[in-house]
């Protein structure tokens, strides 16, 4: 379920992807997930749409309100990109330190489009059919948030996941010695 809501909700970066999964213990605040988030919000959307478009009926949230939801997603990610990639190059993958050099010589005009459409290619290749009435019916609930609120949410829930995630490993490293 975690892995369906970064995919919803955050639908960036490092989260949807399980090689990049690792790297959400790095020191991030709330701020630059949320920044992060909203950057990358219009570009999940899309891979949601893509991904589960063919996979629900026509009178489903995302063909019904999706227009109206990714005018406000894109509204929101305005004058976040040099925020949001500051927040994704500390998040990049650092065992390719070559891509990383790659990603960090792009001038922002370049990285912000690769990065909106990187997003939108892991959302859609990972999101499984099955949970598309599930992502579907998620996006009904939250719609009445302004899309400020939904990256705010998204902030609050990868910082508190980190802080439960950081309480369990001590029980988790006992649980494996043992």
């Amino acid at each position: 379920m975690k892995k369906l809501i970064a995919c919803l909700a955050l639908g960036t970066v490092a989260i949807s992807q399980p090689a990049m999964a690792q790297n959400l213990d790095l020191d991030l605040t709330e701020e630059e997930w949320t920044n992060l988030a909203r950057y990358a919000m219009p570009g999940a959307f899309r891979g949601l749409q893509r991904g589960c478009g063919s996979q629900l009926p026509d009178d489903a949230y995302i063909h019904a309100q999706g227009s109206e939801l990714l005018t406000r997603l894109e509204a929101s990610a305005l004058g976040t990109q040099d925020m949001a990639i500051d927040a994704f190059m500390k998040v990049a993958p650092t065992n390719d330190q070559g891509m990383k050099e790659v990603l960090g010589a792009m001038p922002p005009e370049t990285l912000g489009p690769f990065l909106n459409e990187m997003v939108a290619g892991m959302v859609a290749s990972q999101i499984k059919p099955d949970q598309c009435v599930t992502a579907d019916r998620v996006l009904a609930l939250l719609d009445p948030l302004p899309a400020e609120n939904l990256a705010a949410l998204v902030g609050v829930i990868v910082v508190e996941v980190q802080k439960g995630d950081a309480e369990q490993a001590p029980a988790e490293v006992q649980t494996e010695v043992e």
